[in-house]
């Protein structure tokens, strides 16, 4: 099932009085990429939203079908599509895995575009590396050993049942170091957090504590995305890494698990994390909570914690690596 990463037109400007679609030079101000997840349900070729999305302040129905217009030309020898949902242009997607930098221009063609933009690789996985330790209420288990209505212990609610669980093997191509795993050393995060080393993906939430967190977020604790935290001491890429099982444990609601001593989410099922996964792990999830189609920024409630984006997530770490004398005052007890 084809994965989208589209740049909505609220991301770009022009100079000239066109309307964004049209032929011309656009110029990238910046923003996450919304993913779009795709079915194909006749068989003919044709591409239908698997999600309602909101693209720009409108919903776009499951089902809207999707066709890409004009071929655009971005830097770097990128290319990709000006992709519209139903007839109505929505924005830009360039192939696979590449990325626009702020300050980019983009080139809209008049040429039509001869087929879709590649799809995602590895979109929004978010989950552990099989062999974490959760913790459980009969002591620590290796994740991939859980099954759903297994017991798991949050922070926050105690003992909850697992309602589902999701097993996925990626392999690694050279160069495709975007969702190499982050390996978190044993006290990394403090003394004892995590007490052995512990292995995510780069977009699962960890928990961070201290005045600088509550500085952003009026919260003494936040979670932010384990790839943001590379330039904290002890947290790198495993940029060496050819293949890993990663690991999904969800429950009705977003929890903090203790995975190696640490607090980190439990799956969370934003687009961006169904879009990593399966179609059959995805129809799955549907299953338990149907309301994900229709409305998949909310369906599931709130988070757990307030979250830290990439960038306030990387700039706090990189704050962290640079006054290591003010170490202990990250460490505020989790009461």
């Amino acid at each position: 099932m084809p994965i989208l990463a589209l740049q909505p037109w609220s991301q770009f400007s022009r100079a000239d009085e066109a309307a964004t679609e049209a032929p011309g030079t656009l110029v990238f101000q910046g923003g996450a990429a919304q993913p779009l997840i795709l079915r194909a349900p006749s068989g003919n070729g044709v591409q239908e939203l698997e999600q309602t999305v909101t693209i720009d302040g409108t919903a776009h129905p499951c089902g809207a079908v999707v066709r890409s217009l004009s071929a655009i030309a971005a830097p770097r020898k990128r290319g990709g599509h000006v992709l519209a949902l139903d007839d109505a242009p929505v924005g830009l997607c360039l192939d696979a895995g590449a990325r626009l930098k702020p300050g980019d221009m983009v080139s809209i063609t008049a040429l039509p575009a001869k087929d879709q933009p590649e799809s995602e690789p590895h979109a929004g996985i978010l989950c552990f590396a099989a062999g974490t330790q959760v913790d459980t209420p009969e002591g620590p288990r290796r994740v991939e050993t859980l099954r759903p209505g297994e017991l798991v212990m949050t922070q926050d609610a105690g003992a909850q049942a697992l309602v589902w669980t999701g097993r996925r093997e990626v392999l690694f191509a050279r160069g495709d170091n975007s969702y190499r795993p982050i390996l978190l050393q044993a006290g990394s995060l403090g003394p004892d957090r995590p007490f052995r080393d512990l292995v995510v993906s780069p977009q699962h939430h960890i928990v961070l504590r201290g005045p600088d967190v509550a500085e952003l977020t009026g919260s003494v604790q936040a979670l932010a995305p384990a790839g943001a935290l590379t330039e904290m001491r002890g947290v790198r890429q495993m940029l060496g890494k050819r293949r890993i099982t990663y690991v999904h444990l969800m429950l009705d609601g977003h929890a903090l698990l203790l995975a190696e001593g640490a607090e980190a989410e439990s799956f969370y099922p934003t687009p961006a994390a169904l879009a990593g996964l399966s179609d059959d792990q995805r129809a799955s999830v549907f299953g338990h909570l149907p309301a994900l189609r229709i409305a998949p920024e909310t369906a599931f409630g709130p988070t757990a914690l307030p979250m830290l984006d990439w960038e306030a997530a990387a700039a706090l770490g990189a704050a962290r690596k640079d006054n290591p004398e003010a170490a202990g005052q990250w460490q505020i007890a989790a009461e």
